[in-house]
């Protein structure tokens, strides 16, 4: 198997996996462009390449909205946490 092939398969078990410091690794290694012996193999590294940068950004939406929601929650704690101090406090 060449060194192309190789690297295109574990690319895309990375892909699948999500397996973003496989991902990584393998996006560092320019070397292996210069390795692609068809217009076929150059055509499927640039798919999986594409598909490697939809899965991050969707990946890091997905993870922007869970931080927002997690915000949001601690502020609801926070809120009901000084509301509930006052009400048994006889002080205020």
């Amino acid at each position: 198997m060449s060194k192309s092939r190789e690297w295109l398969n574990q690319l895309k078990t990375a892909i699948v996996q999500e397996d973003f410091q496989s991902i990584e690794r393998l996006t560092k290694d320019s070397d292996v462009f210069s390795e692609f012996e068809t217009l076929e193999e150059l055509n499927e590294a640039k798919y999986l390449l594409k598909e490697a940068l939809l899965l991050s950004l969707n990946t890091r939406e997905e993870i922007g909205a869970k931080m927002e929601k997690i915000s949001k929650n601690i502020e609801n704690i926070r809120n009901s946490i000084s509301n509930s101090f006052y009400k048994f406090d006889k002080r205020f």
